[in-house]
This record gives structure tokens, sequence and C-alpha cells, in this order.
């Protein structure tokens, strides 16, 4: 798992990308990021499956200088 982290210089947001490697998704049909950024919600932030490597991602503006708790959910059943 993990997270690259782009702060803009135009808004006081970070571009977050959350990745999700093909070894915790083999099984996976549908990964979601879930956490307090988006109040725990299991539909708003589906992660898209990679071609090439089977992994999964997404990219998100998240606030700076903030803390943020998540986990990643995957095929509506299994959290990471």
């Amino acid at each position: 798992m993990s997270l690259i982290k782009k702060p803009l210089k135009t808004r006081p947001v970070c571009k977050v990308t959350f990745t999700l490697p093909p070894a915790y998704g083999v099984e996976a049909e549908a990964v979601t990021l879930v956490g307090d950024f988006n109040e725990w919600s299991q539909e708003s932030h589906p992660l898209k499956k990679g071609k090439s490597d089977g992994s999964f991602s997404i990219t998100v503006d998240l606030p700076v200088n903030e803390k943020f708790q998540f986990r990643y959910l995957i095929n509506g059943a299994t959290w990471i």
C-alpha cells in the first residue's frame, strides 16, 4: 500500500494518490477508499483497477495540515 502526496501551490489542498497493490487485491473485483474525509461512505471513492499491474488506485484532494483515518474495503466485505 502506498500514498503519494503532492501539495498544490494554487489551493490549500494536497492531491493524494492511494494505491493498493495486486497482492492485496488478487481476488478483488471492487475496492473502495473509506475514511473520515468522506464520512466513512462505502460508495463515494471507488478505486480504479490498473490494466498493466492489477493494482487499484485513486487520487483525491484533501486539505493540507490535517490528519485523516482511512481503510480499504474489498468487494464490499473485507476491510484492510
